[in-house]
């Protein structure tokens, strides 16, 4: 049985100056909550929602494995915005729940905005390309700092 009924918010814990600490936040992070009733990660960072998700499922898993009461499962959820109807809260797609890559995740959320049937693109199609673009470029031309220069 859960020992706290409260619902717990934290929202981006992890800064680009704290990646280097990236492991204990989440450790802390991932002990120190565990009891709540819900818990609500917010976060951009890709590998930092990883991190999180795979050791609270692993959490979960253990505790099935030991015949211990269980918590709720993990659930994933994504922010949509679209382009009439605002923001929308929804279940995250197979691949953000599976991959530890963000690269591969963006490919995949970037392949179903093309095969989308409706006339109402996400948003973030821009952003979505220039994220990938970025990642691609900083392997392929690992030398140079600034996209454009890339492109160069």
């Amino acid at each position: 049985m859960r020992k706290k009924n409260e619902i717990i918010v934290i929202d981006d814990p992890v800064s680009s100056f704290d990646s280097h600490n990236l492991f204990n936040i989440q450790e802390l992070l991932t002990s120190s909550v565990i009891d709540y009733g819900q818990i609500f990660f917010l976060t951009h960072n890709f590998y930092f929602f990883a991190k999180i998700r795979d050791a609270l499922e692993a959490k979960f898993k253990s505790q099935i494995k030991n015949n211990a009461e269980p918590q709720t499962p993990v659930e994933i959820f994504e922010i949509e915005n679209r382009k009439d109807s605002g923001s929308m809260l929804k279940p995250a797609n197979k691949h953000i729940k599976t991959h530890i890559s963000e690269y591969m995740s963006l490919i995949e959320k970037l392949k179903g905005i093309y095969n989308r049937k409706d006339d109402e693109k996400d948003l973030s199609t821009g952003n979505l390309i220039r994220r990938v673009l970025e990642v691609f470029l900083s392997f392929k031309v690992p030398n140079k700092r600034s996209l454009y220069v890339k492109f160069q």
